[in-house]
């Protein structure tokens, strides 16, 4: 899934992994939160900036978003050295579990159930939705994209980094309420709305 998380102008990517799946129930144990920053030539501060200094570019102007950085590159190596990529337990998000519902096996062969991203609380940061699984209940999670601080999720024990990942507490009663879901998505209807769909088995 690839997103903007810290709003820099590239995209980054998001993803989960887990110890272990089980195939016939498509919940994976011992999940993580992954997220790999995109490394290449970030936006100049200002739009009079030519983005160059003695012939080497230095920045990108908004109307060169598209214009190829041969740096370009995801550096996945999960090391205190690489600020770039960050890897949380599920557990340090979702209270009392770190399983996530990763497959749908309803269908053959299974479907990946990706992390879903939307903008719930219109910060201008990206939200996170993922289907927690804890014994048999399926039950969709709102995650909020917030500051960085000690004790949340994809930041540092200091409290350092990009983003961290706090889940919603209040409004998310009738999410709380589903055992069953299988699929889950942010839905805005005439981009005035914001809501949440939830596919049931």
């Amino acid at each position: 899934m690839f997103f903007l998380p810290d709003r820099d102008g590239t995209m980054d990517m998001l993803f989960p992994s887990c110890a272990h799946v089980d195939s016939s129930t498509g919940t994976g144990t011992d999940c993580f939160i992954n997220v790999a920053y995109n490394q290449q030539v970030g936006l100049c501060p200002s739009t009079t900036n030519s983005g160059f200094s003695n012939g080497v570019r230095i920045c990108r102007r908004p109307m060169d978003l598209c214009v190829a950085d041969t740096f370009f590159r995801f550096n996945l190596t999960d090391s205190p050295d690489n600020t770039a990529f960050v890897r949380f337990p599920v557990s340090s998000v979702f209270p009392s579990t770190s399983s996530l519902l990763v497959y749908d096996t309803t269908f053959t062969p299974p479907i990946p159930i990706p992390l879903k991203l939307g903008d719930a609380d219109l910060d201008g940061f990206p939200d996170m939705l993922a289907i927690s699984a804890q014994g048999h209940d399926r039950t969709p999670r709102l995650v909020y994209s917030v500051p960085c601080a000690a004790g949340l999720g994809g930041c540092s024990k200091s409290g350092t980094g990009r983003r961290g990942w706090k889940i919603a507490t209040k409004g998310v009663e009738p999410l709380e309420n589903i055992k069953d879901a299988r699929s889950i998505t942010f839905l805005d209807t005439d981009e005035d709305v914001r809501c949440s769909g939830v596919i049931y088995k």
